[in-house]
């Protein structure tokens, strides 16, 4: 089964998220994909993407939490909103479309491998996300309608809403410090809901990347920077992305690279969609493996 894939942008649309959508598309080229904007895409229609307006996915429930919304964040106010009420309008759109089960991306996360492949190594349960609450590649059993509850009860109580405050205020390090998010509230609401975690390297079959900013386990580029290191070989006329575990040091297929914050600059560098010869992929391999992903302004900084 192909399963539909979601993005959801506000405001003009960048191109790390072409990049995504295209890629999303060339490893998935029967599953039909969905981006959710205010923005202008009609560029992105012809990656065969659905364009549905943001602004005509208001509900109740979403306008609901929109009242209830009080922000305890280090970011800014519009964009943690946001990230909330994305969810919102994610599951008006399923529910308008008649889809149960679906593939939720972040604008920043390119897909290498098949929506099959991603349910099948790494749907735990209802709602799947990263172990630490990161929803970049949220897989989606039964719709989103425990979670969405889950948050506007969160909202609508006082004393939730004061520990909250409190956990925020007591840490003054913009570092370390905790933000009320939808990522710290999926970690909270997976602790005791049927929510899964894919952050598991021993029993999958293919890795889900949780950041590229991080080796977690797995071998870096050498360098001043942090950036995971990808070792590309050739299946099915692709390069497919792997990693090597820092330990063991066996090769681990990559199903999705997510390129968080800053590394968001280097994702042209792992664009694989173009079609290509053999040869030329066999040229693409040589040079991927031995050089790192990274523009020339950065050699000297990297």
């Amino acid at each position: 089964m192909d399963h539909p894939i979601f993005f959801v942008h506000t405001g003009s649309i960048p191109q790390y998220l072409y990049k995504s959508l295209r890629q999303a598309r060339f490893a998935n080229p029967d599953s039909p994909i969905f981006l959710l904007t205010d923005g202008s895409a009609e560029a992105c229609r012809s990656l065969g993407c659905t364009v549905l307006n943001i602004k005509k996915l208001h509900c109740e429930k979403s306008r609901q939490f929109n009242a209830l919304y009080k922000h305890h964040s280090s970011n800014p106010e519009p964009f943690e909103k946001f990230c909330f009420l994305r969810w919102f309008y994610l599951q008006q759109a399923m529910q308008r479309l008649g889809i149960k089960q679906a593939l939720h991306l972040d604008s920043d996360c390119m897909l290498f491998g098949s929506t099959r492949e991603v349910f099948a190594d790494h749907a735990r349960a209802d709602i799947t996300v990263s172990s630490n609450g990161s929803p970049h590649c949220c897989i989606i059993k039964n719709g989103l309608g425990s979670y969405l509850d889950y948050i506007t009860n969160c909202f609508s109580s006082v004393e939730i809403m004061k520990e909250f405050e409190i956990r925020f205020k007591s840490q003054p390090d913009p570092e370390t410090r905790w933000v009320l998010s939808d990522m710290t509230l999926f970690f909270e609401f997976g602790k005791s809901h049927n929510t899964g975690a894919f952050h598991d390297y021993l029993h999958a079959n293919a890795v889900i990347d949780r950041n590229m900013s991080e080796a977690e386990g797995f071998v870096p580029w050498p360098g001043k920077k942090c950036l995971k290191r990808v070792f590309w070989e050739i299946s099915g006329g692709a390069l497919v992305p792997h990693f090597k575990s820092a330990d063991q040091g066996g090769l681990r297929r990559a199903l999705a690279l997510h390129f968080k914050g800053a590394a968001k600059r280097r994702m042209r560098h792992f664009n694989t969609s173009s079609p290509t010869s053999s040869l030329t992929l066999g040229v693409k391999r040589f040079f991927f493996n031995r050089f790192p992903p990274i523009n020339a302004s950065e050699l000297l900084k990297f």
